[in-house]
């Protein structure tokens, strides 16, 4: 993977497409409001990407995907319990909800969903950013002792995503309580 430059072309189109899809899901964030938003022209971004939107948003995915993980290993950090860390994280979750009144979506999730049947390199590009989360949750739940911590890895991204969606519908974060209310009990009955 190509190194970015801070504040390059390239990066500044990554992170625009980032955003707004994190915002507007995959069909939502065309390539005219990208280039409009970071004040780029459109040879430009073919320059950087000459597969265009497709190749963007594959790396806006990545991109968005390694900002929400060290997002939440920055809130995880230092937390005495695994239960902290954990419910640490849905905090940061229902902290960007409230920051944009219920129009943030996990930037994985919401292209995942849109485009699995759409686009292949899209498609591809959400596993693999699904396949990082679960190796640093899995990493994470070693670290603190859990047993089978895979699964039990595979069960907490399962519950913060179905919550997130459940939180972005309804307009309110009762279904990411419910899942902070549970971690303790979930984490020692497993």
């Amino acid at each position: 993977m190509e190194v970015i430059e801070k504040g390059s072309t390239r990066e500044r189109l990554i992170e625009k497409a980032a955003n707004l899809m994190e915002m507007k899901g995959y069909f939502g964030t065309g390539v005219n409001e990208i280039l409009k938003e970071t004040n780029i022209p459109k040879g430009s971004l073919y320059h950087h990407f000459p597969g265009g939107k497709s190749e963007l948003l594959k790396e806006a995915v990545i991109y968005a995907g390694k900002k929400q993980l060290r997002r939440y290993a920055e809130v995880m950090k230092g937390k005495k319990t695994v239960v902290d860390g954990l419910k640490a994280v849905i905090d940061c979750i229902i902290e960007q909800f409230y920051e944009t009144d219920f129009q943030y979506s996990c930037p994985i999730g919401a292209v995942a969903i849109e485009s699995a049947n759409a686009d292949e390199v899209i498609k591809n590009a959400c596993q693999q950013a699904y396949e990082k989360m679960e190796k640093s949750f899995e990493a994470y739940l070693n670290l603190n002792g859990i047993d089978d911590a895979l699964s039990m890895a595979r069960v907490i991204i399962n519950m913060i995503e179905g919550g997130s969606i459940l939180a972005k519908a309804h307009g309110n974060v009762k279904h990411l309580d419910v899942i902070k209310d549970h971690l303790s009990k979930i984490l020692t009955e497993h």
